[in-house]
């Protein structure tokens, strides 16, 4: 941003550290905005990049790789754990958990309880191979050692196996194995599971799964063909949901080095919302395939990352919470697969390493909440003695029975004001978003801004001197010979030497206004409402409500704001027990017309005496402290 020729600090990818881009160290995760904050950050892109890069580089790794890796073989056993008509309280399964980076998991598999007729030896099926790729290996010239329902292989040489086949043999139906595993060894120690008649297949980089069927027919000499792959459409939306997410990364951290931060949050959207559009494309698709064992996770998937994309169109502010929710939740989910679709599935798989990016999340999650309610804690430590003193004063005020009518009856007042009603209680996330749609201000141009502002700032001047007038206002001045300041009647200062010494306010400075757009408006220019400001000191409630209604009664002004601090409901924590009433408005009169100055927004903060006593330059850099750890 360029205000009046000055290049600020939006400019430089690299900000000083006393820029407002920098603001504050706990700044980015106390902000209403904290994506925007954190595009402003040199290091954001970075990271970004990195992130985007390295899980691009696991999804071409699992492209490269999204057939199910081949099992290394030199021994095959094939163990048949319940026959047609042979029960005998068999185990029901252990599944096949076949990764794609190596080979499958070695599981302890049960032994068959099957028994066979007397005097059959066996074998069961009429044939039997393992598939490497296309090709099929028979194992009718490997050497064969039975045991009961239990067939063992040795092979002449290694065979890289993606699955395996056999036949049923031409008669004895009651003797076919319906439920069976296939296992594989290099050394005939070691066995690992290559498939069974009930497959429970994962594939890297997912935490999700296949099931699959495979039943043995009744017809004789009929082929069982078992194939460790990935089908085409979840291993297609794996790897455009990849392309999405990341590639949103990678435009994030563009717009972040061209110095679009207000890019960011639409962009993260997009990035979550194609995420929980493939969730439910995959949805629709396991239902069609009747892969129920996916559903569950799918399904939880879609709505966890509808959530996240709920959370940032929003509110912004919760991605921390956001954070720790997904990490729960996914924990959720991984667990949920654990506890009911392994067991359902046979698979037994005892490690940890699903839980890991969950966890991550959730400790990452925490971590931050923590870091950010710890500052918090801590600026408001620092504010407690101005807090007592300036609700002690409130409470002196309050007491007064006709200050109290006063006060209530300018609550009343405000209400009953035109258009502008419907912004006094709301929260502060809501009065935006209402001005936002309002549009007071037409400009979105920070430099044009600060020139209508310097167009404006003597006409408000002149507005005030007439209000303090009729309303016995007080201004800050200095006092002589000193740096402290009184607050004199503005009838007393008129026409005399004390009026050199009233302390008007200065515009906003350019830092604070680049500040405000960062953290609490997310570069939307024209909710600045307070680089023209002017305030008046009050003795007594009476005389603040006779201003306000003053105000409100001036053709040249139209309020398109108010904020009424000095109720009882107000809760005073944002302001750190600070109380006073702050007018937004418009000047229209034929000179701010004719110039193009009458959509331009001033503001005007009226405030008791014994309040703005309290007011010191001391407390001014602790509310400033307290401001920046809350992001404000």
């Amino acid at each position: 941003l360029r205000i009046w020729g000055k290049a600020w600090s939006l400019e430089d990818p690299h900000p000083a550290p006393n820029s407002p881009c920098n603001m504050n160290k706990h700044s980015i995760f106390t902000t209403s905005y904290p994506i925007t904050v954190a595009m402003s950050r040199p290091w954001f892109p970075v990271i970004l990049t990195l992130i985007a890069v390295t899980a691009l580089s696991l999804r071409i790794t699992f492209l490269a790789n999204h057939e199910i890796a081949p099992q290394p073989a030199r021994f095959v056993r094939f163990s048949a754990l319940e026959l047609r008509n042979h029960y005998r309280n068999a185990p029901v399964l252990t599944s096949a958990s076949v990764l794609p980076t190596g080979a499958g998991s070695e599981v302890a598999l049960p032994r068959s309880d099957a028994v066979l007729p007397e005097g059959f030896k066996g074998p069961l099926v009429s044939g039997i191979g393992l598939l490497e790729g296309d090709c099929e290996r028979g194992l009718a010239n490997g050497s064969l050692a039975q045991n009961g329902t239990v067939q063992t292989f040795k092979l002449a040489e290694q065979v890289n196996a993606t699955g395996f086949y056999f036949r049923t043999m031409a008669d004895h139906q009651e003797l076919d194995p319906i439920v069976f595993t296939m296992e594989t060894s290099t050394d005939g120690e070691q066995w690992a599971v290559l498939g069974s008649s009930r497959q429970f297949v994962a594939f890297s980089f997912q935490v999700a799964w296949l099931n699959e069927t495979y039943p043995t027919p009744t017809k004789r000499r009929a082929t069982v063909e078992i194939r460790n792959s990935v089908p085409w459409w979840f291993f297609a939306l794996a790897v455009l949901e990849s392309l999405l997410v990341n590639s949103s990364f990678l435009a994030m951290a563009a717009w972040s080095l061209t110095r679009r931060y207000s890019w960011g949050t639409p962009t993260l959207t997009w990035a979550a919302g194609s995420f929980t559009a493939c969730q439910f494309v995959r949805v629709v698709l396991v239902l069609v395939h009747r892969k129920f064992v996916i559903f569950p996770f799918s399904l939880m998937s879609g709505f966890l990352g509808a959530m996240i994309t709920a959370m940032f169109l929003w509110k912004e502010r919760l991605v921390l919470e956001g954070i720790l929710v997904s990490g729960l939740g996914w924990g959720f989910i991984v667990t949920i697969n654990r506890r009911i679709l392994y067991p359902e599935s046979g698979v037994q798989n005892e490690n940890l390493e699903e839980f890991i990016t969950p966890g991550i999340m959730c400790v990452v999650g925490a971590a931050l909440l923590l870091r950010r309610h710890m500052a918090w804690r801590a600026a408001i430590q620092k504010m407690e003695g101005d807090i007592e003193q300036y609700e002690a004063a409130w409470t002196a005020v309050w007491a007064d029975g006709r200050q109290r009518e006063s006060l209530q009856q300018l609550h009343r007042l405000l209400i009953r004001s035109h258009g502008h009603q419907h912004l006094l209680n709301f929260h502060a996330q809501q009065k935006f978003r209402a001005l936002d749609a309002a549009r007071p201000q037409l400009v979105s141009s920070l430099d044009l801004l600060f020139t209508q502002a310097a167009g404006l700032a003597p006409m408000l001047v002149d507005k005030v001197k007439v209000w303090a007038g009729k309303s016995r206002g007080r201004l800050p001045t200095r006092c002589v010979g000193s740096e402290e300041r009184e607050f004199l009647l503005w009838s007393e200062v008129e026409g005399t030497a004390a009026e050199a010494r009233v302390q008007w306010a200065e515009l906003k400075k350019p830092e604070r206004a680049v500040e405000k757009l960062i953290r609490s408006y997310n570069g939307r220019t024209w909710l600045l409402l307070d680089i023209v400001r002017q305030g008046l000191v009050f003795e007594n409630a009476w005389e603040l409500r006779m201003c306000v209604q003053l105000i409100l009664e001036d053709s040249d002004v139209r309020v398109v704001r108010s904020k009424n601090r000095l109720r009882p409901d107000y809760d005073t924590w944002r302001s750190a027990g600070y109380r006073d009433v702050n007018l937004a408005f418009q000047i229209t009169t034929s000179a701010t017309r004719d110039l193009g100055l009458d959509r331009h927004v001033l503001e005007l903060q009226l405030m008791l005496l014994d309040m703005a006593k309290l007011k010191t330059d001391e407390g001014h850099r602790r509310y400033i402290e307290f401001r920046d750890a809350r992001a404000e």
